[in-house]
């Protein structure tokens, strides 16, 4: 099992926030868990800093991962939450639908700080404050 970063969560790394870069390295160490990154996180990320001249080091800073890339099996996940989520009235954007597949499909545990993820019940999830 590994912890999948999100956005957010990267985000703050680069920020330097000490609370959340300590809490992953307690993660890390406590459980044995490496952190990776979601394929749409790198999407997220990297667009982010396009038009910034901190590109090269974003590009650095998502080289320092593995990537957890979608699936066959990712994708029909993502449709399967999507529909559940839709019937039960509960919106949230395409891109997170399929960041919190490919935790499922990879058995990953994402770290993330956006709320609306508690709505994925089948996701393995740890949701910090910033």
């Amino acid at each position: 099992m590994n912890l999948a970063l999100d956005t957010n969560i990267l985000i703050e790394i680069d920020r330097l926030n000490k609370k959340i870069i300590e809490k992953l390295e307690s993660l890390r160490k406590e459980e044995q868990l490496d952190p990776t990154l979601p394929a749409l996180v790198v999407l997220e990320y990297y667009y982010g800093f396009l038009d910034s001249r901190k590109k090269e080091s974003a590009l650095k800073n998502i080289n320092k991962y593995t990537i957890l890339n979608t699936s066959k099996g990712s994708s029909l996940l993502s449709a399967e939450i999507k529909h559940k989520l839709e019937r039960a009235g509960q919106i949230i954007p395409d891109i997170d639908i399929i960041i919190a597949a490919i935790c499922i499909d990879n058995n990953a545990i994402l770290v993330t700080s956006d709320k609306q993820f508690e709505k994925i019940k089948e996701l393995n999830k740890i949701i910090l404050d910033v």
